[in-house]
């Protein structure tokens, strides 16, 4: 939609900046290591779209992190989080810095990750579209929708 095509070139805009930033201030070696949302997956075009982005216009790797895609994002976060986080240490021991960032339920993840990631590398940490307070109501007939969706696109 309209409205997501807006808001996703002001969050490339915004990145693109911090990125620059970060590569010409500093001679380290950065990551952004990015998660996906519920019912999403790693692979769709609008993530790749966003990795070859930054990966075009810095010397900033963005990793798509491959985990947890599509129904089995309906895991409990409590065992997702610690499985990708081994993945996640993986990557990161390859930089100086990271930068998490995490779409709606990624958000979460990364902040679950975060907290319990001793002596971590994450110098940034960039939360979309993420319920960190929790939500507070969500409509029966759009929670319905969205479990139609994910059956209709997984089965």
């Amino acid at each position: 939609s309209l409205k997501d095509q807006t808001a996703c070139k002001g969050i490339m805009g915004t990145l693109f900046i911090l990125l620059t930033l970060l590569g010409t201030v500093t001679s380290v070696k950065v990551g952004l290591l990015f998660m996906h949302g519920l019912g999403s997956t790693y692979d769709e075009e609008r993530y790749q779209e966003f990795e070859r982005f930054v990966e075009n216009k810095t010397d900033v790797e963005v990793h798509l992190i491959d985990a947890f895609n599509g129904l089995e994002s309906m895991y409990p976060l409590d065992y997702q989080a610690p499985k990708i986080l081994e993945q996640v240490k993986s990557i990161a021991e390859d930089y100086d810095h990271v930068i998490a960032l995490g779409y709606s339920q990624g958000g979460v993840i990364w902040r679950g990750m975060i907290e319990t990631w001793d002596n971590h590398n994450v110098d940034t940490f960039i939360s979309l579209a993420a319920p960190q307070h929790g939500i507070a109501y969500l409509p029966s007939d759009q929670f319905e929708a969205i479990i139609s969706g994910l059956i209709e696109q997984n089965c």
